[in-house]
């Protein structure tokens, strides 16, 4: 069985927006429904304190979970960095 591996790029022309969850923040990018709707990965693997390298691994290797996979923009003090997101429809299966 192959399985395209190839992230997406996310379409930054949808609105970058901050959720709260438990207190925590999240970053997203807004879609129109929860499954273009794509969450910063990165900031929640390591506030939680997890191993980025290691979860960005799994979740690349998923067979569900890497299909909502995309490469979004998030500012930063640097600028604009880019990193994984999660579709948030597939969030709550991480």
């Amino acid at each position: 069985m192959t399985r395209n591996t190839s992230l997406k790029e996310t379409n930054m022309a949808n609105e970058l927006t901050t959720v709260y969850f438990h207190g925590a923040r999240l970053l997203a990018v807004r879609g129109d429904t929860p499954e273009t709707t794509v969450v910063a990965m990165k900031p929640i693997v390591e506030d939680i304190g997890m191993d980025w390298e290691g979860q960005h691994k799994k979740l690349l290797s998923h067979p569900v979970l890497s299909q909502g996979i995309s490469v979004m923009e998030i500012p930063s003090a640097g600028g604009i960095q880019r990193t994984t997101g999660l579709s948030l429809n597939r969030l709550s299966f991480w």
